[in-house]
């Protein structure tokens, strides 16, 4: 570890610490021409979640969808979400909405097309947007048919 090492002001170093944990330390010198050092240390989670979200429920009316979810049952860092709706019957709809650590795990997808299947999946992941279906952790998708026409007069309302 630290202590085990020659060091030498300005030198990075890092250490294993586990599975996904880093430790890095920068050794800075304090004032010139002294042998005091300040060492700077932090930890780095570099793992994506250990599980897909929890709980994923999808409530639905004739032009809408209330997708609703926990969190992981382990979070390995800040954790967002990536939801994606698909429609299964028709190529009219593919959208996707990202929610942040600390937004609401509730969206309502509206403007959606009466009786027609929508496939529903939600990832949990810590790293970038770009690499969330690679890395992240899905849900299975949950499969849902908007209700008929007339069925239903109101819209999902989150509470």
């Amino acid at each position: 570890m630290l202590g085990q090492e020659n060091t030498h002001p300005g030198d990075t170093h890092t250490h294993w610490l586990g599975v996904s944990t880093h430790m890095h330390t920068k050794i800075q010198q304090m004032y010139p021409h002294t042998h005091a050092v300040c060492v700077y240390l932090y930890l780095s989670l570099l793992s994506d979640p250990d599980a897909p979200p929890s709980d994923l429920s999808v409530t639905m009316s004739s032009n809408s969808l209330r997708i609703q979810w926990q969190l992981p049952v382990v979070i390995t860092g800040p954790t967002s979400y990536l939801i994606d709706v698909l429609s299964l019957d028709s190529e009219g709809l593919n959208q996707s909405v990202v929610r942040g650590p600390e937004e609401l795990r509730i969206v309502v997808v509206s403007n959606l097309t009466a009786f027609t299947r929508y496939s529903v999946t939600v990832t949990a992941f810590t790293g970038p947007l770009e690499n969330a279906r690679r890395d992240g952790r899905a849900t299975e998708p949950t499969v849902i048919r908007t209700m008929e026409e007339g069925e239903e007069h109101t819209d999902p309302v989150i509470q």
